[in-house]
C-alpha cells in the first residue's frame, strides 16, 4: 500500500512540473532600479530609493564578483549544482531534526525555493512550503542555474533598504560589487538569512 501510494505521488509530482511549465515571464517582472544622481564629476550626490522603498541595482552575472556568487553557494545552499530545486537530502535533515527537538531547528530551503518565495510569496505553512519546493521544481526546469543565481542575487535582501547585492555593496562598502574583498563577500553572503 505505501508503495502505491509513492508511486501516486511521484506520478503527480512529475505532472504538475512537466505539465504546468514555470511562467518565465515572471523573471522579466522585477523591481526597478534606484535613481542615482551624479556630479559633472561622477560623484553620487543623491540616491531615491525605488517604488518599493528599496536601493536596487540590477547586475548581469557576470558583472558581479565570483567571490560573492561562491560565498553565496557555500552559505545559502552548498549543493546548488547538484539538485533539481529541491534538496532531498536537506529535507530529510530538517524533518529528523524538527522530529529530535519538537520544533524547526533548521530549514532546507534552496536558492531556488528561496528565489520562488521573492518572485511569488507563499504563507510561512506546511502548505506554503511545499507549493514554494513545486515552484522551485518548475522553475528549474524552466531556466538555467546562470539564470537563478543572477535572479537570486538581484532579489535577494541584505537589509537597510539594500535589494540584490550591487546595492548591498554600494550601502555597506560604498563601492561596486565586483570590487569586494573576500571578507566583505562573505559578510554579504550570509545577510539574506538575516537580514534585519
Amino acid at each position: 500500500m505505501l508503495s502505491f501510494v509513492l508511486i501516486a505521488c511521484a506520478v503527480a509530482l512529475w505532472a504538475a512540473v512537466a505539465l504546468h511549465p514555470y511562467p518565465v515571464e515572471d523573471l522579466h517582472t522585477r523591481t526597478g532600479d534606484s535613481l542615482r544622481i551624479h556630479d559633472s564629476r561622477g560623484r553620487l550626490l543623491r540616491e531615491v530609493v525605488n517604488a518599493e522603498g528599496e536601493r536596487s541595482r540590477w547586475r548581469a552575472l557576470e558583472d558581479i564578483s565570483p567571490l560573492v556568487v561562491q560565498a553565496t553557494i557555500a552559505v545559502e545552499d552548498a549543493r546548488f549544482h547538484q539538485h533539481p530545486g529541491v534538496d532531498a537530502r536537506a529535507v530529510v535533515r530538517a524533518l529528523a531534526q524538527a522530529v529530535r527537538h519538537g520544533r524547526v531547528v533548521s530549514g532546507a530551503s534552496t536558492l531556488t525555493m528561496q528565489l520562488a518565495r521573492r518572485i511569488h510569496p507563499h504563507p510561512r505553512t506546511l502548505r506554503g512550503k511545499l507549493g514554494e519546493m513545486l515552484e522551485a521544481l518548475r522553475l528549474e526546469r524552466a531556466v538555467d542555474k546562470h539564470t537563478l543565481l543572477e535572479q537570486y542575487l538581484n532579489r535577494a535582501p541584505y537589509g537597510a533598504g539594500a535589494m540584490g547585492v550591487e546595492a548591498a555593496s554600494q550601502r555597506y562598502f560604498g563601492k561596486p560589487g565586483e570590487h569586494l574583498s573576500l571578507a566583505e563577500a562573505a559578510l554579504l553572503a550570509g545577510l539574506p538569512q538575516a537580514p534585519t
